[in-house]
């Protein structure tokens, strides 16, 4: 009967290892989750808080900039194949 305990004694001994180590690791995704919560919830606040009148104006300027540089673009090209056309 001894030995039968000692046995069950050690199988328990073996089972609270593995629960421990399954434990540690259960701790430590539960905080690398909580961080990354924490850091999503700061990443969507910095977005929602975003000015959209000025996102949307800044926008607008930029995309004003691009159109006139196309323009001056498709102008320079068109003088100068012409003059390469008609010399």
């Amino acid at each position: 009967n001894l030995t039968i305990l000692q046995q069950d004694l050690s199988s328990i001994s073996d089972a609270q290892s593995v629960i421990g180590g399954r434990l540690s690791r259960v701790k430590q995704e539960s905080q690398y989750l909580t961080q990354l919560n924490q850091t999503l919830t700061a990443t969507v606040s910095s977005i929602d808080g975003a000015n959209m009148a000025e996102v949307a104006s800044q926008l607008n300027l930029e995309e004003q900039a691009y159109q006139a540089a196309l323009q001056t673009g498709a102008q320079v090209l068109s003088v100068s194949l012409l003059n390469y056309l008609h010399p």
